[in-house]
């Protein structure tokens, strides 16, 4: 009784286990089945001749980032938004605003910063932004939102527990 009550638990084990990762290989699978459609959009259409790198950026509207370099091997960022209209692509070049390292800096001048979970650049309403999200002193979840062209805040969003004792 006791090896069939063991083998029963290690199949519900295993098989969980298995769903798990099939699970996670299919989650992971469509977001980059979306980066390389975005990306092979910017090279046909020409924005850029190479691609460094492509993630999704989730903000008031969907865009897939692509970082490459153009014809005469300028650093740029386009925006292709998650419809993939060309019409609506948006681009920067990435020296004509401050970098990944100088939105880190004015957080950290800014905000009691415990640790970075993650730095994008996305697109939203005044432009492309660096989206910071962090963990603050306090262990607070936020999001900070610098404009790349100036490098002023543009948002700061704090995520913060409820507390509800009724």
């Amino acid at each position: 009784m006791k090896k069939w009550l063991i083998t029963v638990v290690s199949v519900v084990i295993i098989a969980g286990l298995a769903i798990g990762i099939t699970l996670l290989v299919s989650a992971q699978s469509s977001y980059r089945n979306v980066e390389k459609k975005a990306t092979d959009l910017a090279l046909t259409e020409k924005v850029i001749t190479s691609a460094n790198n492509a993630y999704v950026y989730n903000g008031s509207l969907a865009y897939i980032t692509v970082i490459g370099t153009d014809k005469n091997n300028d650093k740029k960022a386009i925006f292709v938004p998650a419809n993939f209209s060309k019409k609506a692509i948006q681009q920067v070049w990435l020296e004509d605003g401050i970098s990944k390292s100088d939105a880190l800096t004015k957080l950290q001048e800014q905000a009691e910063v415990e640790s970075v979970l993650h730095t994008k650049l996305g697109y939203e309403e005044p432009g492309a932004v660096w989206e910071i999200t962090y963990i603050d002193s306090h262990n607070q979840l936020n999001y900070m939102y610098y404009q790349h062209e100036n490098g002023e805040q543009w948002k700061h969003i704090t995520v913060t527990e409820e507390n509800d004792d009724l």
